[in-house]
């Protein structure tokens, strides 16, 4: 066996070292908001505060998207109901850019004049508005005589973005989600931004209605349509009264249990700056809140707790205090009767001034196809020239472009790694000659206080040339495929170090989800597994993966330097590799720059319809300033040899 066995061959536990790091740095970090929470002590204080908050969330999701054009809003038909009607309405949020809603009016008696609106934003189910249990929060509202507008979000109900010919290219929900949130978090956005624009401009449709009192507004939703409200709450203050249900808990209980969460939901620098759960609450002081919660969600109870009584002390600046509470009923993850009442009496007190004397029973829905608003089922069935998520962000890379000018430090800032710093200690575990003239030594070190990194060294008596440090998608875990290609470098009269960063090879981290393989026709892709979560935990703490695993090369190659004596390294990548050496090249001392295959453009990314995600880092905001052709053009300009492929003579320089 050529490599390492588990432990680092018994020396050394280092499969919880990255979740360990992540998880201490995060603690750090809210503890130290915690501490300036606490400084909070007047309305002055917190005014200053909330303006913060707004200001950061509207940075990270990369701003609204506007301006405000015509709704160029339609209605395609209308069910009567006993005592209601559902109007199904269609408008463009943007322009090309539709919406699908279903819109529950009360009979209202000409003497009574408009009535209170409410907003409704559904979870990740797949037919979104037309979920039964959507249906069933509407149903009770128009009921108590209360307008309602259910939106459908993007990638759900009528509106999947990757459907074409009756097939979706990409699983719908929260696949697509993530699918395009990746996409969108190298423009230096979140794809929340088209969800909370189809949302202010949703209520601007509810509030022009003239059956509606633009004045009396409310909002709700569970799950991923509670993550709606909460953003929603920050951003729209004709929201008079909310109720975001099984979302609000905390990010500390959100770190204890290992799940991933929706690209829209992992807002960069949401851990070290903002918004936190309690965040969303205590920004909406003093309108009323209910936060619905169950006792068994995977959004912990704790958490929700936790922020609940972390913003009550902001509603108490207010003398509000009373206008805070938390609801939480048996159960798990759903909008489950008891919050169903909850909500509807917590709005017939805050926007009509009638007891909350509501109890709800078992309202009869319709089947999906009764409230679709398309024919086809589908926006894009219907509207050949409809834009998609996938046209906005081919728009926003357009925009971006004329701004990019690449140096070191623009990549630094995008990267935002630790510093390679303090004593390597490092140990040479095994020592032996594997081929006639060949030592392979196993090595490991500290690349940072927490971090130990790995990797085997392998070379011969002659050292003529400048060493490698090679770095393969799995890492040390592939050296006896890669083995004929160390050969062939060491007889280059070359030092090779097959390296290990952090989470990769024999320093890999366990799996702390149970998510592993989605499959689309015969493409298998991962999501939301162990290194999709750790990714969003390192971007909610405004900084990458990626980022650390370069921090841990450049740590790599100055052990190599140290070890062979030279001023110079050549680093060379396959896959995954490929992509990390690419962006190490740049702040590193290198003489040639080895790449198989050579990683393709961000751009390229960006105008794929379709990608394979697996291949993407998660990492915010390159295309802001620079892309990976900058780079090759940078080393080129400096005298780095840029390679297409690991061995030279079979290689081609760009």
């Amino acid at each position: 066996m050529l490599g390492f066995s588990a432990f680092l061959d018994g020396y050394h536990d280092v499969e919880n070292q990255l979740i360990d790091y992540l998880r201490s740095k995060a603690e750090r970090a809210i503890a130290a908001k915690d501490v300036e929470k606490q400084r909070i002590r007047t309305r002055e204080d917190f005014e200053k505060y909330r303006k913060e908050v707004l200001d950061h969330f509207l940075e990270v999701i990369g701003g609204l998207p506007g301006p405000r054009t015509d709704l160029k809003a339609e209605t395609t038909g209308v069910i009567e109901g006993d005592g209601y009607r559902i109007e199904k309405v269609i408008f463009q949020s943007l322009p090309g850019f539709y919406v699908t809603c279903n819109l529950y009016l009360p009979e209202i008696p000409a003497s009574t004049g408009p009535v209170p609106g409410i907003l409704f934003a559904p979870g990740h189910s797949k037919v979104a508005k037309a979920a039964p249990a959507y249906q069933k929060v509407c149903l009770d509202l128009v009921n108590n005589g209360f307008a309602v507008l259910a939106v459908d979000p993007i990638g759900q109900g009528e509106r999947f973005q990757y459907w074409r010919n009756g097939h979706e290219d990409v699983e719908s929900t929260i696949v697509e989600h993530t699918y395009a949130g990746i996409k969108c978090s190298l423009l230096g956005m979140s794809l929340a931004r088209y969800f909370c624009w189809d949302l202010i401009r949703a209520l601007d449709y509810l509030c022009a209605r003239p059956e509606v009192d633009e004045n009396r507004i409310g909002m709700t939703g569970t799950s991923g349509g509670g993550t709606q409200t909460s953003y929603m709450m920050l951003l729209d203050q004709r929201i008079k009264a909310a109720v975001p249900c099984t979302y609000i808990t905390s990010r500390r209980a959100y770190l204890a249990t290992g799940q991933a969460h929706d690209m829209e939901q992992n807002l960069f620098e949401a851990i070290v700056h903002s918004p936190d759960h309690d965040d969303f609450l205590a920004c909406f002081s003093p309108r009323p809140v209910l936060v619905g919660a169950v006792e068994s969600d995977f959004f912990n109870v704790e958490g929700t707790v936790e922020s609940v009584e972390t913003a009550r002390r902001i509603y108490e600046l207010y003398g509000a205090a009373d206008k805070l509470q938390l609801k939480i009923a048996p159960g798990t993850h759903a909008f489950v009767p008891e919050l169903r009442e909850a909500a509807v009496n917590w709005f017939r007190v805050h926007l009509t001034g009638l007891e909350p004397s509501f109890r709800t029973d078992d309202p009869f829905v319709r089947a999906t196809h009764e409230l679709n608003c398309t024919r086809s089922g589908q926006i894009v069935g219907d509207y050949p020239d409809a834009v998609t998520i996938h046209d906005l962000m081919v728009a926003e890379l357009e925009k971006r472009k004329q701004k990019w000018a690449f140096n070191p430090r623009l990549l630094e800032r995008t990267l935002a790694h630790p510093k390679p710093e303090g004593p390597k200690y490092p140990r040479i575990i095994q020592k032996d000659e594997v081929e006639d003239g060949i030592i392979r030594e196993k090595v490991f070190f500290w690349s940072e206080k927490g971090i130990i990194v790995s990797g085997l060294l392998a070379y011969s008596a002659d050292n003529s040339k400048e060493p490698v440090l090679l770095l393969l998608e799995h890492g040390t875990s592939q050296v006896e495929e890669a083995w004929e290609t160390i050969i062939a470098l060491v007889a280059e009269g070359r030092w090779v170090f097959l390296f290990d960063p952090r989470g990769v090879g024999a320093v890999a981290t366990r799996s702390i989800t149970p998510h592993g393989i989605t499959t689309w026709g015969t493409e298998a892709f991962h999501f939301f597994e162990t290194d999709y979560r750790l990714q969003c935990d390192a971007q909610m703490l405004g900084t990458s993966i990626i980022g650390m695993q370069v921090a841990d090369v450049l740590r790599g190659i100055e052990y190599l330097i140290e070890r062979s004596h030279k001023e110079r390294v050549v680093l060379a990548g396959r896959g995954r590799g490929a992509l990390l050496a690419a962006l190490a090249g740049a702040l590193a001392p290198v003489s040639q720059l080895r790449l198989s295959p050579l990683p393709p453009s961000f751009e390229r990314i960006i105008r794929k319809r379709l990608y394979r995600p697996e291949r993407v880092p998660i990492m915010f905001g390159p295309l802001n300033s620079w892309d990976l052709p900058d780079i090759y053009h940078y080393l080129k300009r400096q005298g780095v040899e840029v390679y297409q492929h690991i061995t030279e003579p079979l290689g081609y320089r760009l």
